[in-house]
Formats: structure tokens, sequence, C-alpha cells
């Protein structure tokens, strides 16, 4: 004889919970973090750059534009100097490339640095360019004229 229980009344469990015990009729919840499909037997825990911060998760999900994943139930906010666009399916923030800043956390871009303006950090407000030096837009630091040298009024070289 089979030591095995059959369960002839078991149903399987709802999408968001799972049935670990095989011929239990009782069914657990997907905590948060976690989720399912119908009739698992276990919950799963997110992958990596997506969440679920409720209970009886179905499906985990990337955290909003301005924001990463912190834990498989929570997001936060990129830092300054770093970015996540609106409708990216890259899950983490991205750094602002050379010469682009963003001071504030949370942004879906970052901005370039304005002419007149240098960005030495791309998690700095822009510096304003000493006047006995030049800076483009996009600038990383200032670009200043030789001791024989000497900047026109147009900033061109003299």
């Amino acid at each position: 004889p089979s030591s095995e229980t059959k369960c002839s009344h078991c149903t399987g469990c709802q999408a968001g919970s799972a049935q670990p015990k095989p011929g239990s009729t009782d069914c657990a919840i997907c905590a948060a973090g976690t989720f399912s499909v119908v009739n698992a037997s276990n919950c799963t825990t997110c992958p990596s750059g997506r969440i679920c911060n409720i209970s009886e998760c179905t499906e985990c999900y990337t955290c909003p534009a301005g924001m990463e994943r912190f834990t498989s139930y929570s997001c936060q906010n990129c830092p300054a100097g770093t970015y996540r666009p609106v409708d990216s399916n890259d899950p983490d923030c991205k750094e602002c490339k050379k010469g682009d800043y963003q001071d504030e956390s949370g942004q879906t871009s970052c901005v370039q640095c304005p002419a007149n303006n240098y960005c030495p950090n791309p998690s700095s407000a822009p510096k304003p360019c000493p006047e006995d030096a030049r800076c483009n837009s996009g600038s990383t630091s200032p670009k200043f004229c030789g001791s024989l040298l000497h900047w026109n009024e147009d900033k061109t070289v003299s």
C-alpha cells in the first residue's frame, strides 16, 4: 500500500498564493516581494529589477521612471547624477553622460551643462565659468587661455 494520501477534493490555488504541501487544501498567500501563477506550489521571489510591494502578487513590475529597485518589494529614487527614463526596459538608473548633470534625485533625464558654465560633477549644479576662461555647453572644466594669448570679446583666441 502507498503511504501517499490522495486528495479527492483538492483545488489549485489562485494566482498570488501557493500550495507548498501536496494534498493540502490550504493555500499560502504570497508575501510582498514574491508572486505566483495559478496552481503554483511555491511563491517565487521577484526577479532582479522587478518588484511587488503588496501581498498576493500575480506578477512583478518594474519601478516607475526616475526610480530603481531597492528590495524585491520597494523602489528608491535614482540618486543625483543618475536618471531612469520613462518607458525604459532597463531597471537600473543610468549615470549622466560626461558634460551633463542632474542635481536632484528621482529624475527621468539629465541636462546638458549650459554655455558659460562647467559641470565637473554630474550630481552637482553647474559652476560659473571664470572670467579668464571659456566654457562651451557640455563643458566639464573651464578652458583657460595661455599666458601669451588672450580671449577676445567673442571668446576667441588672439
